[in-house]
């Protein structure tokens, strides 16, 4: 698995948007505040663009991403949003050029069709993360908790302390009472990120269900039957047969719906007669903590914590 190199003062960030629309003015902003912690930035062309719900055209948003991944200058490619459209592109990337110069690719949501290629094609690992918007604002001297909001100051500090190769591992506890804790420790490669886009991905050759390694999960705004209609999909599968773990994230503004019970309480269902761990809260997805997960690292589950190797 390749993992790319660090980030270095001066290094170049190049800021893409490959699916939905976003202000050119936040992007803008945060580039401002990349640039102040030491670093290049370039702005792809397209990627303050608006083209219906896109930043732009299917051809314009794939020239822009394919553009950054082939440039031998960008060390570290940052989403400026998800939204919806990359699964109209992702497939026609070609990642010879990037193999040969990698670099952290950083994103998540809809992002998460870029990690299952990055995986899948390129064999290299990506970090599923917060994107461009989490920079706005974002001031190095002070410490976090005085930020305007600490949460996601911490996420962006943490964010660089990946990319700056500070950190030699990361480890996060889920404190979830009803989280299935590792009897004896597991040890598999993270995958996973958006659960309604790894699902429609599924028979594609992007599909990350075919890993053994260790799942991690998130989503937004899906109804409770929805998500257990993905759920079930993975178990009639055999993904539930082939994983070392499952680590479960924010599944944020879904409905309340007494069918399913809570998210603990559809997933314990989907999962019966699987003894894998089973992680509950992990800090990411679509909130304001959203920390960073590498996606392609190897990492383990001992009791109720999740630790992955941030170094080669």
């Amino acid at each position: 698995m390749i993992f790319p190199e660090f980030l270095q003062q001066g290094d170049l960030i190049t800021i893409v948007s490959p699916s939905g629309a976003i202000d050119g003015e936040v992007l803008e902003q945060a580039a401002a505040a990349i640039r102040r912690l030491g670093y290049s930035v370039k702005i792809a062309e397209h990627a303050k663009g608006k083209h219906h719900r896109f930043s732009a055209t299917d051809e314009e948003r794939l020239a822009d991403l394919q553009s950054a991944l082939d440039d031998p200058h960008t060390r570290v490619i940052l989403c400026g949003r998800g939204g919806y459209g990359l699964t109209r592109i992702v497939d026609r990337l070609d990642f010879s050029k990037f193999i040969e110069n990698p670099k952290f690719v950083v994103g998540f949501s809809d992002i998460t069709a870029l990690h299952a290629a990055l995986l899948t094609k390129a064999k290299c690992c990506s970090v599923h993360e917060q994107m461009a918007k989490a920079f706005v604002g974002y001031d190095a001297t002070l410490d976090k908790k005085d930020a305007e909001n600490p949460e996601v100051a911490e996420s962006v500090e943490e964010l660089l302390n990946i990319l700056t190769g500070v950190r030699r591992r990361q480890t996060y506890f889920s404190y979830n009472q009803r989280s299935r804790v590792a009897r004896d420790k597991v040890k598999g490669r993270l995958f996973g990120g958006n659960l309604s886009l790894i699902y429609a991905l599924r028979g594609t050759d992007l599909d990350i269900t075919k890993q053994s390694g260790i799942l991690y999960i998130e989503d937004i705004g899906e109804r409770m039957y929805s998500i257990d209609r993905m759920m079930q999909n993975l178990r009639m599968s055999g993904v539930f047969g082939r994983i070392k773990g499952l680590i479960v994230g924010k599944f944020t503004d879904t409905d309340i719906d007494s069918s399913f019970g809570s998210i603990e309480d559809l997933i314990f269902n989907v999962t019966k007669g699987y003894d894998f761990p089973i992680l509950f809260d992990i800090p990411f997805g679509h909130v304001d903590r959203n920390l960073p997960i590498i996606n392609g690292s190897v990492a383990t589950i001992a009791a109720n914590a999740l630790t992955f190797k941030t170094k080669k």
